[in-house]
């Protein structure tokens, strides 16, 4: 990773770090790089960030939010970090959001309608939600939005076509469509439509 941020920056960032980050944020990314190079576990990723000792946090986020879109990279980071986050303004909620919407735009739009065709449903994605939401999208330009909460549910069908590369028609309203990667609320990976503001977990 390192030297191909330099061929396309045009700053060298193969030297490696070592000994403790200080303030700047050139030393910050410099570790990160530095830990990436070798990592193929989330868990031990985190231990050699740390273990550089002094602005440790930064390297930290630098080093796991890359190596988190990485399919070399396991997943193995305990639950309990996840679950222990801190629920202030900028706690779990707000990472997760965050996460949510970074996600979505990079994803890429939909070309070819065979993306689209089946269930998709928000209820992995929201922790201790009272309701949930499903979209299925029929092989046969049909489709059905199902709300549900405890007792009651409403149904509404509807008919869908992929108009151009990234926007699909819902009957006669014109909406934006990606699929991509994404996390559920619980941390582990799924794949995600994003559908105008709107997200889901295909099932």
């Amino acid at each position: 990773m390192a030297a191909w941020i330099s061929d396309r920056t045009g700053v060298d960032w193969t030297r490696p770090w070592s000994g403790k980050v200080g303030p700047r944020g050139e030393m910050a990314v410099r570790a990160a790089l530095t830990a990436l190079a070798p990592a193929t576990s989330m868990r031990e990723l985190l231990r050699e960030c740390v273990a550089f000792t002094g602005d440790v946090d930064t390297v930290a986020t630098i080093a796991l939010a890359a190596a988190a879109r990485s399919p070399e990279v396991a997943d193995d980071l305990p639950m309990a970090l996840i679950r222990n986050l801190e629920r202030g303004p900028y706690g779990f909620a707000y990472l997760y959001d965050l996460d949510r919407r970074l996600l979505s735009a990079m994803s890429p739009p939909v070309r070819d309608r065979a993306e689209l065709v089946g269930t998709w449903s928000d209820g992995a994605l929201h922790l201790g939600a009272m309701e949930e939401q499903s979209v299925t999208f029929a092989a046969d330009g049909t489709g059905l939005h199902l709300w549900e909460q405890i007792g009651d549910e409403m149904r509404t069908p509807f008919r869908w076509v992929l108009t151009a590369p990234g926007e699909v028609r819902v009957d006669d309203e014109v909406r934006a469509v990606r699929v991509g990667p994404g996390t559920t609320a619980t941390g582990e990976r799924t794949t995600i439509l994003t559908l105008g503001d709107a997200r889901y977990e295909r099932v």
